[in-house]
């Protein structure tokens, strides 16, 4: 008698060491902000942002949150939450902020190496999508 029950797929380690990273990264940073702003100093450089890069303060850090917990559970969402969050950070560089910066500055490489490795991670969800170990 054979048995109709399929076992879950397994969790590859590459899902897990993402989700913890993007999950520790991130509510620190949302973490570090809420302490910042208490400062007045950082609270009016950061209302000198644009409305978009205040905005992008806080939903880029949520976004990458949920779509790192729903990677985790290996949902299919979550390379669609990846996708969304890939469009606004490249959205991001066409800034004022963003622009005002030199091509070697130190900020200008860290936001190209966080965006490379979005980009990364945002490729990886969606080959696990098509593999179907996302569900």
């Amino acid at each position: 008698m054979s048995s109709l029950y399929l076992a879950p797929p397994q969790r590859p380690r590459l899902v897990s060491f993402i989700a913890f990273v993007y999950l520790t990264l991130n509510l620190s940073l949302l973490g570090l902000l809420a302490l910042d702003l208490g400062h007045p100093q950082t609270r009016a450089d950061f209302l000198a942002l644009s409305l978009f890069a205040r905005v992008m303060s806080v939903v880029s850090p949520l976004l990458e949150i949920t779509a790192a917990v729903a990677l985790a559970l290996l949902r299919r969402v979550a390379s669609a939450l990846f996708t969304l969050d890939l469009v606004l950070i490249a959205a991001h560089w066409l800034t004022p902020e963003a622009a005002s910066h030199a091509p070697t500055s130190t900020y200008t490489m860290a936001n190209a190496v966080g965006t490379a490795i979005a980009l990364a991670v945002c490729l990886y969800s969606w080959q696990l999508r098509r593999r179907g170990t996302l569900h």
